[in-house]
């Protein structure tokens, strides 16, 4: 079972945002599978042994604003939303040490696409400067989910509220 920490999202304007891009060919997160990673554990833990790991975190739940777009590779890959909180890399770092695993740089953010295509680069790339702006915030709420992929894209199930 593939399992990851994370917080649900909800994009302010999201569907504005799709249509500015129209001219990318992408896969969109569908929309209520959209979400901030706090930690991607894979098939390394047992649910049980994940929510031992777990079960006496504690953390502050506070509103994290997202704003300005960003992309992943080159050529681009995934189009994302930041997040910008320095609570996020705190517990990074706390779920990291519980989990056991190295602590790199964690870059927060919420996939919005996957990007299978960009044919103008110097269009897309202005899109995205034009769209530095404000794409709401969410609350901090994290949850173990599991995650199971299909054809049609991940299946997302919430096992464990942290």
């Amino acid at each position: 079972m593939r399992l990851f920490i994370a917080s649900k999202v909800k994009i302010k304007n999201l569907n504005e945002l799709k249509k500015s891009f129209g001219f990318i060919k992408a896969k969109w997160v569908e929309e209520e599978n959209i979400h901030l990673t706090h930690l991607f554990l894979g098939d390394k833990f047992s649910l049980e042994e994940a929510i031992f790991r777990l079960k006496e975190l504690r953390y502050q739940k506070k509103s994290v604003k997202l704003h300005s777009l960003g992309t992943f590779g080159k050529p681009p890959k995934v189009l994302f939303v930041k997040a910008h909180e320095r609570e996020l890399n705190s517990i990074y770092r706390e779920l990291s040490k519980r989990f056991d695993y190295k602590i790199k740089p964690y870059k927060a953010h919420v996939t919005l696409a996957r990007i299978k295509r960009v044919e103008n680069s110097e269009q897309f790339y202005q899109k995205i400067k034009e769209l530095d702006r404000d794409f709401g915030d969410f609350e901090i709420d994290m949850a173990l989910i599991s995650s199971t992929l299909t054809p049609n894209g991940p299946i997302y199930n919430t096992e464990y509220k942290i």
